[in-house]
């Protein structure tokens, strides 16, 4: 079974550490798509794929970045807008697999007045999935935030957003309406192995006694 966590809205994530890699959005990507359409990013690809047999019910569109806000005003990236059921994935990366650090993810165009709730799916490259929800509040369209994913999301394979239906006051009709301007991702680094690990201690523990002993046979 999935692992599963709830975030709420986060704060800005520090500066990128070492091998860490953001992934975007350009005015050169395809826009207005109404069929499964895939961005290729170097190592990665990004997928988008309608739920419904009809894909005129779902499609995304590229947007200018000069309409949100706090992050994504400055860095010259587009963003992506998923209307309708659809789903929105990235995968590839090395071979050990990936880990998600981050999403910048809003709600879209109009202002709901209900929370959104997004959820994203990580395929472990050895097997299983882990799960969690990122949520945007109401009255925040195109308010841009960083949503930081749990350390749980490493060694992935690949990882799927989908929004999850809500109903809005002004309308019976369920909207998924959700955009990404980018994912954030590093190469997973492997643990040491516990045997190794012990016997790296160990060398130390040794080290310092042996420099203790040292030490008296000097005074």
């Amino acid at each position: 079974m999935p692992r599963f966590t709830s975030l709420s809205l986060a704060v800005l994530v520090a500066p990128l550490a070492a091998g860490a890699q953001v992934i975007g959005f350009s005015a050169a990507d395809p826009n207005l798509g109404f069929a499964a359409t895939t961005f290729a990013r170097g190592a990665y690809t990004i997928a988008f794929s309608p739920d419904q047999p009809d894909a005129l019910e779902s499609f995304f569109t590229i947007g200018n970045p000069s309409v949100c806000s706090p992050v994504c005003t400055s860095d010259g990236q587009y963003n992506i807008y998923v209307l309708n059921p659809a789903t929105l994935s990235l995968a590839g990366g090395p071979a050990g697999g990936f880990t998600l650090r981050s999403i910048d993810a809003a709600q879209v165009f109009t202002t709901l007045d209900a929370p959104l709730d997004v959820l994203v799916t990580g395929q472990l490259v050895g097997g299983g999935s882990v799960s969690a929800r990122i949520r945007t509040e109401p009255g925040t369209a195109d308010v841009f935030r960083t949503f930081l994913l749990p350390g749980s999301f490493a060694g992935l394979s690949s990882v799927t957003l989908e929004s999850m239906p809500i109903v809005l006051k002004t309308s019976p009709a369920p909207q998924y309406l959700f955009a990404v301007h980018e994912f954030t991702v590093a190469p997973t680094v492997a643990a040491p192995e516990p045997t190794t690990f012990a016997l790296a201690v160990g060398g130390v523990a040794l080290g310092g006694v042996a420099a203790r002993r040292r030490r008296r046979r000097a005074t």
